[in-house]
């Protein structure tokens, strides 16, 4: 499933432009707890931290603006 939206969609995240590849996942936009299924037209291409981001609402390497933060050390 993952190399067929690749082939459609470019293989890189389709929120952030993460292209790396080989840590890309499948998001179902309507999720098939929720009665989704998995036709090309209900399915994402992302990276782990915009997967997290749909799911969770947040991600540790998002800044609040929504833009990626490589690294924050205090």
């Amino acid at each position: 499933m993952k190399e067929k939206i690749a082939k459609i969609r470019g293989g890189i995240c389709e929120e952030c432009g993460e292209s790396n590849y080989t840590i890309l996942q499948i998001h179902h936009v309507h999720e098939r707890s929720k009665g989704g299924t998995d036709i090309d037209s209900n399915l994402k291409l992302l990276c782990p931290n915009c997967h997290a981001t749909h799911h969770l609402g947040h991600s540790l390497f998002m800044n609040k603006k929504g833009g990626r933060v490589v690294a924050q050390l205090k």
